[in-house]
């Protein structure tokens, strides 16, 4: 009966992410005038009927965030997660109701190099630089430190001139009662779920420990031994199944225990955290260069 159980919940999780990847909430476009290239973004009409589908689902999930389902909630949380952390040198802005503009970022989204099978522990190390650097920018609808709830791969921008990453898409907030700390370990949580649901078995540990140093906070990297153990049933686990991006049982428990232990052995705090803190990482790559 529990396998049968197991196996309708993972049929329904696959049918879930089906319906999931087909939904598209919003219209993009891509308009360059005067010399600057920008992304527009226009909310579809039956976007907020389907975020409080989705709202409802967290919440039998208990998962720690919700889709803002509001336009006007969201093209605020849009535009001033923006400008938080790419002004001044770009910049984002309401350019009519239920939309938001945003200058086009230098790069490449990381999920492209993810499931080319080219990511590379250099790149992963650049995301976690930048995550760190997000949450300690102050963030008015939290009173305190930023977060962005859905630091999936695809929501970096990957520049390989800079080896900067920079973080896009605020579609989903953390739920504001939640203190920074729980916030910040379910961001790094968050991408390594995608990541090592998509990654090739050999560059799992190399990307999963680069990113964890390069973010360089053990405390916060002490918080996810817990988190990185699965519910056992439930709509909570199904949506950690449509985190993995259903790959299979084994492989993430394997993945997850060897990144545990990894954690545990003190291999995935910071050599260096000053160096580990500089935007571009120049200063790791240095380092590494000259032994």
């Amino acid at each position: 009966m529990a396998a049968y159980h197991l196996g309708s919940m993972n049929r329904f999780a696959s049918a879930a992410g089906v319906l999931i990847d087909r939904i598209r909430i919003n219209t993009i476009t891509r308009q360059e005038r005067e010399g600057r290239v920008a992304w527009i973004k226009r909310r579809r009409p039956a976007a907020r009927l389907i975020l409080g589908f989705a709202n409802g689902f967290f919440h039998l999930a208990t998962a720690p965030l919700r889709a803002l389902a509001d336009p006007l909630l969201w093209q605020r949380w849009e535009v001033e997660s923006f400008n938080i952390l790419h002004a001044p040198e770009f910049h984002a802005f309401s350019p009519e109701p239920a939309s938001a503009e945003a200058d086009e970022l230098p790069g490449v989204n990381l999920t492209i190099h993810l499931d080319g099978g080219t990511i590379t522990p250099l790149m992963a190390a650049a995301a976690g630089r930048e995550l760190h650097r997000a949450h300690q920018c102050h963030c008015p609808q939290f009173n305190g430190l930023w977060s962005h709830g859905d630091p999936h791969l695809g929501n970096f921008i990957y520049d390989d001139r800079t080896n900067r990453a920079r973080l896009i898409d605020f579609e989903v907030m953390h739920l504001q009662a939640l203190p920074a700390k729980e916030r910040h370990s379910d961001d790094l949580l968050i991408f390594l779920q995608d990541m090592a649901g998509r990654i090739r078995s050999e560059a799992w540990m190399p990307c999963a420990e680069a990113f964890l140093k390069a973010y360089a906070n053990p405390e916060l990297t002490g918080l996810l031994l817990e988190k990185l153990k699965a519910p056992r049933w439930g709509f909570a686990r199904l949506w950690w199944i449509v985190r993995l991006s259903y790959i299979s049982g084994r492989e993430w428990r394997v993945r997850f225990e060897k990144l545990r232990c990894a954690i545990q052995s003190g291999s995935c705090s910071p050599d260096n955290p000053s160096a580990a803190h500089d935007p571009s990482g120049f200063l790791i790559i240095t380092q590494s260069s000259t032994g």
